[in-house]
């Protein structure tokens, strides 16, 4: 597999970004207090269309052969990661034959997932070095439900600018 452009330059600024944590022998690989993540909406049905735009539970549920869902960690590589966004919508427009639209993050605050029994946890990919994944909290699909509804209420809406300026940092 080779890596794309975009996948290329958050690999760049994630060595940029975490080398002296390397160096030092902390972990890059937690995600700390003050970060915040992004779930990619692919569907003008992940939130109600109200004043202040409402998330819906649907989009923190995670697969059934699943106990998490993936985010990334957009306040360290907001502008790759729209534009990994939209690379995304245009693979599964290829995959699914039809036309599928990047529209934003869900932006979450890890530690009030952590507050209701959830983890965080980083997880890096060849594709994403910002990519974490949510896990629920131990329970059957009353407590994930609940736990989604939580992370739901929560979230706020960070629709994706139409064109993302280049990285300036």
């Amino acid at each position: 597999m080779t890596l794309s452009k975009t996948s290329a330059l958050l690999w760049f600024k994630f060595v940029r970004l975490f080398g002296a944590r390397f160096i030092r022998f902390s972990r890059p690989f937690s995600v700390a207090e003050d970060e915040r993540l992004g779930r990619e909406s692919f569907s003008s049905k992940d939130f109600k269309k109200t004043r202040k735009p409402q998330l819906k539970r649907q989009l923190f549920m995670p697969p059934d052969d699943s106990n998490c869902f993936s985010a990334s960690r957009i306040s360290l590589a907001y502008n790759e990661l729209v534009e990994l966004g939209r690379a995304h919508a245009k693979e599964r427009s290829k995959k699914n034959k039809s036309n599928i639209t990047f529209y934003g993050f869900a932006e979450l605050d890890p530690e009030l997932i952590r507050s209701k029994g959830g983890t965080v946890r980083v997880a890096p990919t060849l594709e994403n070095p910002f990519h974490a994944n949510v896990k629920h909290p131990d329970g059957g699909t009353d407590a994930r439900m609940e736990f989604s509804l939580h992370v739901a209420r929560s979230a706020e809406w960070l629709p994706a600018p139409k064109n993302a300026p280049p990285d300036s940092g």
